[in-house]
């Protein structure tokens, strides 16, 4: 008759994922309380929750979360040099600086036509087609977006008009890579040069003049007539390139 022993494994008290957060935490706090409203003018309690920040790294690591302890390790390092270059200047200069309502405003008005175009870099790439003319397809709908709210007096027109005109230009570059069988790249890299050259380069001297002649009778008839202008060189640009383009057609 034999007998058998279980032997369980050990239990942390601090599960290593938690452990792993938590130094994140305590490296983005190291920081934070150095800078306005809190403005801790002395680094050593910084430093100080720096290195739990990096001792609950290492605890993460030993656990086996390896991504998330260096994480919270590199937040310990980064949030206490931090901490000491914050307390190194004066506190009017962080006042300038650090105005979190600005800085948070800043961050949604930049993230947003980022995240846009990641969100449709996904799509396209689950869909299996790679779509690098994203940002081509979003300069074409803001600025037809502009051109129909300026035509047809109306910001929700224009809305309408900047999707559609999106959705257009994904169709020519679904046409140009699927229909005829030319590389998802250059398709995309199509799409992209040719609007930003038509939209920021032509376009722009065309604005200046307009400014030149602000002052003249028929201002207005000029400025619609320079939008139209720079509607038909966009298309006769993306047509022209697409077309000369059959060296690299796959066959």
């Amino acid at each position: 008759m034999s007998t058998a022993v279980a032997t369980a494994s050990p239990t942390r008290a601090i599960a290593p994922r938690h452990a792993g957060w938590a130094g994140v935490t305590l490296g983005v706090a190291a920081w934070f309380i150095t800078l306005p409203p809190a403005l801790v003018r002395t680094p050593v309690p910084s430093i100080l929750i720096g290195l739990l920040a990096i001792t609950a790294g290492a605890w993460a690591i030993n656990g086996g979360e390896k991504r998330l302890g260096w994480g919270a390790i590199a937040a310990g390092v980064v949030g206490a040099l931090g901490a000491v270059a914050s307390t190194k200047s004066g506190v009017s200069n962080l006042k300038d600086v650090v105005t979190w309502s600005a800085l948070i405003a800043a961050t949604l008005r930049y993230a947003t036509p980022l995240v846009f175009g990641a969100l449709g870099g996904i799509v396209s790439e689950r869909s299996g087609v790679v779509n690098v003319g994203i940002e081509g397809m979003m300069l074409t709908g803001a600025f037809f977006g502009i051109f129909g709210a300026d035509l047809l007096d109306s910001w929700f027109l224009g809305l309408l008009v900047g999707m559609a005109a999106g959705g257009v230009l994904a169709l020519l570059h679904a046409l140009c890579q699927l229909s005829h069988n030319l590389f998802a790249l250059l398709a995309g890299a199509l799409l992209f040069q040719r609007i930003h050259h038509v939209v920021f380069n032509r376009f722009e001297r065309l604005r200046r003049r307009r400014l030149v002649l602000l002052h003249a009778q028929h201002n207005i008839m000029i400025g619609r007539q320079l939008h139209y202008f720079a509607v038909v060189m966009l298309f006769e640009n993306f047509i022209a390139e697409c077309g000369g383009a059959e060296f690299f057609i796959r066959e």
